[in-house]
């Protein structure tokens, strides 16, 4: 049998664009009603798509925790994962996120597509 060679994720990436290398308008304004101590100044400077996925879905718990998982689970195996800093400042966003009242919900189904389709998880 034909041994098959590893995936390259990152080659199968979609490729940054210009929007995906800054925060968007959405995600500076994510990030300033989060509270200060909670604000991942880390992942916003470093990984600003990771961060403006996350202000698209945060309206979303659902969605929010869809994204955490896609982000903190090795579901391909061999993924080197973020730095520490940036896992911490992710885990403490995921328990912001579930700790939020269901009152913060999208409000329509057509929303919650919507943001789904605007922040795809890498695959």
């Amino acid at each position: 049998m034909k041994s098959r060679s590893p995936i390259d994720w990152v080659a199968e990436r979609y490729p940054l664009g210009e929007r995906d290398k800054s925060l968007s308008p959405v995600a500076r304004s994510w990030f300033r009603a989060l509270p200060v101590p909670l604000r991942p100044n880390d992942l916003c400077s470093h990984y600003p798509r990771v961060a403006n996925r996350l202000a698209l879905c945060w309206p979303d718990r659902a969605l929010t925790e869809c994204l955490f998982n896609d982000l903190l689970l090795d579901k391909r195996g061999g993924r080197k994962g973020f730095p520490s800093e940036i896992a911490a400042e992710l885990l403490r966003l995921r328990r912001l996120s579930l700790s939020r009242p269901a009152a913060l919900q999208s409000e329509s189904p057509q929303d919650k597509w919507s943001q789904h389709l605007q922040a795809p998880s890498d695959r």
